[in-house]
Parts: structure tokens; sequence; C-alpha cells
């Protein structure tokens, strides 16, 4: 197999999918992550990977693991270094703990980093893809309106897996909103018989949804007569 494509995309593309990085050599690993670096034009030196450590570090420390979302860990990385790096740092985290070890051993990336990163953050990762590419594998346990030091208002569910493990992140409840709205026309689609008590299960979900769409409203409506 071809490893060293033309383009960073194309090797992003490649690196990203598991069972293909399962056929890789460990050589072919380093060599895939020094053609990336190239093609960046050297912006994840050394000193970039500290940087990295950094971040991760800052995210790691400000909140609880189990809270820390994969928006949190896309938006830190490609606030920093941009989609094409960011997509790259994300496939190494949910790939197995081999490539780290080839990298260490070769004093591309430092030990620290590695266990900060696959420890701690590839599992994190690796729960959050899982939860959204096999929904059949999870329960929704619970979902709670809690208060976010950075975030303000946020929706944070707990889902468990099949095997009883556990898994949290958080959502703004805007986005909230807009994937139960989704989730509502796309089962209004589905063709079962008989559908009597579908569609009375889905419109008091729209009931409730205008429900509070009204209660926000009116809570708005008296703040801004309030400041007047």
């Amino acid at each position: 197999m071809k490893i060293l494509k033309k383009n960073l995309n194309s090797l992003i593309k490649v690196y990203y999918k598991g069972v293909e990085f399962m056929e890789l050599k460990k050589n072919d690993v380093y060599n895939l992550f020094l053609e990336v670096s190239k093609k960046t034009k050297g912006k994840i030196s050394k000193k970039e990977i500290f940087e990295i450590e950094q971040i991760l570090e800052k995210n790691l420390v400000s909140k609880p693991l189990n809270i820390l979302t994969f928006n949190d860990i896309n938006r830190a990385l490609e606030v920093k270094y941009g989609v094409d790096i960011k997509n790259f740092i994300i496939s190494l985290l949910i790939n197995p703990p081999e490539v780290f070890n080839e990298l260490v051993k070769r004093k591309v990336i430092n030990r620290k980093l590695f266990a900060r990163i696959y420890k701690n953050f590839s599992k994190l990762t690796i729960d959050t893809k899982s939860l959204f590419d096999y929904p059949e594998r999870w329960r929704l346990l619970t979902t709670d309106l809690v208060q976010s030091k950075d975030k303000g208002v946020v929706f944070r569910s707990r889902f468990v897996r099949y095997d009883n493990h556990m898994f949290s992140f958080e959502s703004l409840p805007q986005d909230y909103f807009v994937l139960i709205n989704h989730f509502i026309k796309r089962l209004s689609e589905i063709e079962v018989e008989p559908m009597d008590k579908f569609l009375a299960e889905i419109n008091n979900i729209k009931n409730n949804l205008e429900m509070v769409q009204n209660q926000i409203k009116n809570r708005q409506s008296v703040k801004s007569k309030s400041k007047k």
C-alpha cells in the first residue's frame, strides 16, 4: 500500500482510517508523521508539540476529564493550528498506542506527552467518536441542566455503554434543541404500523418544545421591559 501521498489531505484521509492504519508498519507511521510535518512547512516542530501539550494540559486541568467534550478538543486545536493539523492530531488520538511508542522511540514526541495524551485524552476522544458512530451501543441515563463556568448554562448528559462503561459530555441548549428537532423530523419519516401511538409521542415532544420556546420568549420580554 502506498503510504506517502502527494498532498496533506490525502495523507490525513489514509491515516485516519483505523483499518488501514493497522496495516501500516512502524517505519511507515514514522515517515507519515514526518511527511505531514514537511507538508505543513515544519508547523509540527518540537516547539509546536510542546505547545500542543500546553493546550491539552490547560483543557484537562480546567475541567473534570469526564465532561471535556469532543468540541472542546476540536476548538482548542483548530484555533491554534488550523483544520488540517487539527485533523492529523485527532487521528493520532483515535489510533492504538503503537504509533505513540514509535514516535517516542524516535524522539519525535516525548514520553510525558505520550502519557498525557494517550492515557487521558485519547480515551475520551475514542468514547466520543464511538457515541456518534455507534449510538446503538449506548443508552442515555440522565440529562441535567447545569451552570458551567466557561459556557454558561449547558446540558450535561450521561451515557452508559453495553459493557457498563460510563461517559458524560456537555452541550449548549441551542445545540440540544437543534438535535431534538432533527430527530423529530427524521422520526416522522419512519414507516411503521400502527402509527397512532408513535405520532402521538412526536406531537407531544413538539408541543413541549413549543411550550419551552414560549416560556423563554416571555422571560426575555420581561427582562427587556425591566431594563427600560
